[in-house]
């Protein structure tokens, strides 16, 4: 409790005692310190928001609101937060690469489920080795930085990082990994280009 609303009851309680209050004036008092003490709650709240949105608006609104996923590729944000700016940067690149790997993940795991519901065991069971591989394997040269902001806030850096990773750089970078499984990846991507643009059309 702040020790100035401390100070404020302990008057009241001590005014109440001197005056020889009965006990409609000591409920009274009672209830006018609980007032006070729920005043000063609540300032304390206003404070914590006031400065809440204060942090907020020094927010980067494309980290609020993100691209979406599209027919070109995926994207992710990363933040990170240390008192050493390099530190900063760093944790938020490995968080937007871990968004993206997540987002591919989704986007090619659906695309997953839309082929085994037309094709037979054993084209099946290659596919899905496929896709573990597009999955496991996502290439670092796929990923490129599209925005790089650092604010300081409350002393310390908060670096922030939009990523995005392209179907096609992706799609290069596995073919020339596997090129044995070129045919296969082609057919892959294909069909999972198709599938997103056709999801977005259905949005619009």
């Amino acid at each position: 409790m702040d020790s100035r609303l401390k100070c404020t009851i302990t008057l009241l309680f001590l005014a109440g005692c001197s005056s020889g209050m009965d006990a409609v004036d000591i409920a009274k008092a009672d209830v006018k310190a609980q007032l006070i003490r729920e005043q000063a709650q609540q300032a304390v709240i206003e404070s914590k928001q006031e400065q809440a949105h204060e942090r907020l608006d020094l927010v980067p609104k494309w980290v609020i609101e993100p691209p979406q996923n599209d027919s070109e590729g995926v994207y992710g944000v990363g933040i990170g937060t240390s008192s050493d700016l390099a530190v900063a940067i760093d944790k938020a690149k490995l968080k937007a690469k871990y968004l993206l790997v997540q987002s591919l993940k989704e986007q090619v795991s659906g695309n997953e489920q839309n082929y085994i519901k037309d094709t037979e065991s054993k084209t099946t069971s290659q596919y899905t080795q496929l896709i573990d591989t597009l999955v496991a394997d996502v290439p670092l040269a796929g990923y490129r930085i599209v925005k790089q902001d650092v604010v300081p806030i409350e002393g310390k850096m908060n670096a922030f990082v939009l990523m995005k990773l392209s179907y096609a750089d992706y799609e290069q970078a596995l073919l020339k990994d596997n090129p044995a499984q070129s045919e296969e990846i082609k057919s892959a991507f294909n069909e999972l280009h198709h599938r997103v643009a056709l999801y977005k059309q259905q949005q619009e």
